[in-house]
């Protein structure tokens, strides 16, 4: 395992330095008392160890951050096809305001749409304190005014709580870490303004520790959401690429995300 490591040490060193990471994610780290060691060693044991049982309580450190916004930089990842396909599903539902749920790290869309278009009102909704810190230092190195667009509150979905009014709810990688994925969806769908829009991601495979659901199929999700009371508007796969996401060779070459966005079924 120590040569293994060693040899993926060799892999990351010039992913390190390429210059979109290297600025960014340094002066975060200076800022926060965060090192290069520190990010390298979360980065190997989050991409080595995915069957590891540790549960949600993996985003909690604030080292954790830095390795999720680096896999949104890694180009031919499919954290970068993901982004991709959030941006243009966020285009087409138009939202005035919008909620992340589960954000984890500001993703593109949130630098090109939210705070390059300027108008969406967004709220970023987590659980764990590392990722308001790591986005407010992250947002402010791309708009020093991104409060006038951006806000963050607290939530926790196992509580079921309702976040509020919003034209568009973004649960990505968010759904299958609570512990009644179709309790909290269809409360936000039931709760919510009869217009309001949803874009979803399901993982399609094998479950995972940190995981309370998995969905073995596309159909098997597509039933799942129509019987949480979503129509689905488009769709779309995104799957795993072994040559660059580390985690995926631990993956079945089949697994992948399905990306929907809903809109709410009309009732009778």
């Amino acid at each position: 395992m120590r040569a293994y490591r060693e040899i993926l040490l060799k892999h990351i060193a010039p992913i390190w330095h390429q210059t979109k990471i290297d600025n960014f994610v340094s002066q975060i780290a200076k800022r926060l008392a965060v090192t290069q060691q520190d990010i390298i060693n979360e980065f190997l044991d989050y991409n080595l160890n995915v069957h590891a049982d540790k549960g949600n309580a993996v985003y909690e450190p604030l080292v954790n951050r830095f390795v999720l916004h680096i896999h949104n930089l890694l180009d031919g990842s499919w954290h970068i096809d993901r982004q991709a396909v959030v941006s243009e599903m966020v285009q087409s539902a138009h939202p005035a305001t919008m909620a992340d749920i589960g954000f984890g790290v500001p993703s593109q869309y949130t630098k090109q749409l939210v705070l390059g278009k300027k108008n969406i009102k967004l709220t970023f909704f987590d659980l764990y304190d590392s990722a308001f810190i790591f986005a407010e230092n992250l947002l402010t190195l791309w708009d020093e005014n991104w409060r006038q667009h951006i806000s963050l509150q607290k939530t926790d979905m196992n509580t079921k709580e309702y976040i509020g009014d919003f034209d568009l709810y973004l649960l990505q990688d968010a759904i299958e870490h609570t512990t009644d994925p179709k309790g909290y969806l269809s409360m936000l769908i039931n709760k919510s303004r009869p217009q309001a829009k949803f874009i979803i991601s399901l993982p399609i495979g094998p479950i995972f520790p940190r995981h309370y659901m998995a969905w073995k199929s596309d159909a098997e999700a597509e039933e799942w959401l129509k019987k949480c009371g979503l129509k689905i508007e488009q769709q779309q796969n995104v799957y795993v690429n072994p040559d660059i996401d580390l985690f995926a060779k631990q993956l079945s070459p089949d697994y992948h995300d399905l990306y929907a966005l809903c809109s709410k079924q009309k009732s009778n």
